[in-house]
């Protein structure tokens, strides 16, 4: 994230935040101020963030009955989704859940519901953050849905957890429902990880005119070009190489930093629906891509990058390949975006 001086936080704190509707302009000016000052200080705690007067200015404005979350969120939302507009390229838009855990604030105790294990209370927090990819500038969330997490009953069938309107997996469309009209001139690209791989999500996208880039989860049956079926992951590792790459990974879950090489390859394949339904879709086949991405000779006691990703934007060539692999890669990596 670039640097920034406190006048240009100011601004954008304004710009983002001057337009929420609590009722009472002092609750719009310290939520414009609040805002300005954690965007200063994105990390640590509110006591680290805040200085004694501001922190004491911020607790009475998320303990005041006239601020809710969609109120707070709206100002912000409706400013990502104007800037949104303005993008006349590619514009990823990219989904992940995240979990809050608030185990031991026994006054909330009703409203949280288990996270992690099971053993944590707490709740689930749907982001959706528009990227605009050419100049790898974040724009903003386009929505944020708070979900409880329900106890599913052991006597409850597929049919009740599949039309209960509390099931966890609605959470991507639901955060998409309301999206605009695509912009003239834009390629506006979902970008998820293996949580949204459902083929409930995909035919969702692809009825609405939206395109996708999604890290595959399931070893699903899937219908090659030549009209065999097989397994999607088998398939996709069988691929002939089509291209190169040296790419430079970073220190994580105790594999070492180091630049490697990875091959790519891509074909064309159809996803049968499910015979039995997890989700809400209809039973036709949809065509897509699927784009394998695997280390080749990676360092002795490392394990090989791999990536399958299925996306609905044709992939002709080898550029077409890389940018929807690229896609996922810098979605995963906060530090690829600055900030508008």
């Amino acid at each position: 994230m670039e640097a920034r001086n406190d006048r240009a936080w100011t601004d954008f704190a304004q710009d983002h935040f001057g337009g929420c509707q609590f009722g009472d302009k002092r609750l719009t000016q310290r939520a414009v101020i609040s805002a300005g000052a954690i965007m200063q200080h994105p990390g640590g705690t509110l006591p680290a963030k805040l200085g004694s007067n501001e922190l004491l200015g911020f607790y009475r404005l998320a303990n005041n009955p006239k601020v809710t979350h969609a109120k707070m969120l709206q100002g912000h939302r409706d400013k990502t989704l104007e800037e949104m507009g303005k993008i006349p390229g590619v514009l990823l838009l990219i989904s992940d859940t995240t979990e809050a855990d608030f185990s031991g604030l026994e006054s909330a105790e009703g409203e949280l519901g288990p996270i992690g294990n099971g053993g944590c209370r707490g709740l689930l927090c749907h982001n959706v953050l528009a990227v605009d990819y050419q100049n790898r500038m974040v724009l903003g969330l386009v929505n944020q849905v708070i979900h409880k997490r329900r106890k599913v009953s052991k006597n409850e069938t597929m049919r009740q957890k599949r039309e209960h309107p509390q099931r966890e997996s609605r959470l991507w469309k639901k955060a998409l429902e309301d999206l605009p009209p695509i912009a003239a001139g834009q390629l506006r690209v979902h970008v998820c990880d293996r949580g949204a791989d459902m083929f409930e999500n995909i035919e969702f996208w692809e009825l609405g005119g939206e395109s996708y880039a999604i890290r595959s989860k399931s070893n699903r049956k899937i219908t090659g070009p030549d009209g065999r079926k097989c397994r999607l992951h088998d398939y996709a590792r069988k691929l002939p190489r089509r291209d190169e790459r040296t790419i430079q990974v970073s220190e994580n879950h105790g594999q070492p930093g180091r630049e490697a090489k990875v091959a790519i390859a891509w074909s064309k394949v159809t996803l049968p629906a499910p015979r039995q339904k997890r989700g809400e879709h209809s039973n036709r086949p949809i065509p897509t891509w699927v784009i394998h991405v695997r280390e080749i000779d990676p360092p002795k006691g490392c394990t090989p990058l791999e990536w399958v990703l299925l996306s609905n934007v044709a992939v002709e060539t080898q550029a077409d390949a890389w940018n929807g692999w690229t896609g996922i890669a810098a979605a995963r990596s906060s530090r690829s975006f600055t900030r508008r």
